[in-house]
């Protein structure tokens, strides 16, 4: 029998319900075969909105004729980057994020609450099934509760932003010996060094993948197109310090990286690096700038200084696999 049809032209007696999907542009029915329920792609073009439960999906058939395979582990549907809701089980929703994919591993982004929403049992344990065997990176009024709820915590981080259009910051003058030039002068790679001696094992913001997103932030894959208040430092031909600068489509103009190398002869450049970006980009007539700092990261007390205002605290997760 039919569980759940969609649009106008559903067949006679077909139950309507409401959808976990957000784009109403699939040419599918649910239907129950025993006790499951799997979708089917169908063979006539039904108008109207998408309002099935695409539950325990296998194949899409979407309007542009592309069938989506089988889709990540949990029961958030895997699909390109987008905001999508989660409901619970009388189809009210409870929480938002962004869709996205990070290696093999589907991720919502910024999630958070609905309005008027309380993190209760009920609400954890929905969003814990939801997104099983998901990653997510979660509001502060979230986190807590999922982390209670079964959710594994891998950084607790802060964003901040800084308003370019107040009172300028003047660049400060490098000590000699040391030059700064665009960083889209240099390859990516001239920067792996100090990179590697910036973030030992032992720093909070160590990443043994800390090359290729490096790379990915100079070719814009990962945060958008590099911008050219992105800055490094060399002493004599060798970089020692960089700030790279993006373009994100969704939060602006970010600083996605800032480093030095160690030693004391260096102490006092990321301070003064960072004042040269931020003058450099409010010449630019950029309106702001953002950026995100690991909790125990002592740098935080540098940005607030320098007037970044504080605006989330974020929590990354990892939500056990179904059964787990």
């Amino acid at each position: 029998m039919w569980d759940y049809a969609i649009g106008d032209g559903a067949p006679a007696g077909a139950p309507k319900g409401r959808c976990s999907g957000e784009c109403g542009q699939c040419r599918i029915a649910v239907i129950r075969v025993g006790a499951v329920r799997r979708l089917a792609p169908t063979s006539t073009v039904w108008s109207g909105e998408l309002i099935g439960d695409a539950d325990g999906c296998g194949m899409i058939q979407c309007m542009t004729d592309e069938t989506v395979g089988p889709k990540e582990s949990g029961t958030a549907a895997a699909s390109e980057e987008q905001a999508r809701t989660i409901r619970n089980d009388e189809g009210v929703p409870i929480a938002r994020y962004e869709y996205e994919l990070r290696g093999e591993r589907p991720w919502a982004d910024e999630l958070s609450l609905c309005a008027g929403v309380v993190a209760d049992a009920r609400v954890v344990a929905s969003v814990v099934a939801e997104l099983a065997g998901w990653g997510a990176t979660a509001t502060s009024e979230i986190a807590g509760p999922l982390i209670a709820g079964g959710a594994h915590p891998v950084r607790v981080f802060h964003t901040y932003t800084m308003d370019l259009t107040a009172s300028p910051i003047a660049a400060p003058d490098l000590r000699p010996g040391l030059r700064a030039i665009p960083a889209q002068d240099l390859p990516a790679a001239a920067l792996h060094p100090a990179l590697s001696a910036a973030y030992p094992p032992s720093h909070p913001d160590f990443d043994s993948e800390a090359f290729a997103a490096l790379d990915g932030l100079y070719d814009g894959s990962l945060m958008g197109p590099l911008l050219p208040c992105s800055t490094a430092i060399l002493e004599g031909e060798k970089a020692v310090a960089a700030a790279l600068v993006n373009a994100s489509e969704s939060d602006g103009p970010w600083l996605s990286e800032i480093f030095r190398a160690p030693g004391a002869e260096l102490a006092g450049l990321g301070s003064t690096l960072l004042q040269m970006v931020i003058a450099d980009a409010s010449s630019a007539g950029l309106p702001t700038l953002g950026l995100a700092v690991t909790e125990s990261n002592p740098a935080r007390t540098l940005y607030e200084r320098l007037g970044f205002r504080h605006t989330e605290t974020w929590t990354t997760l990892i939500f056990p696999n179904s059964g787990e």
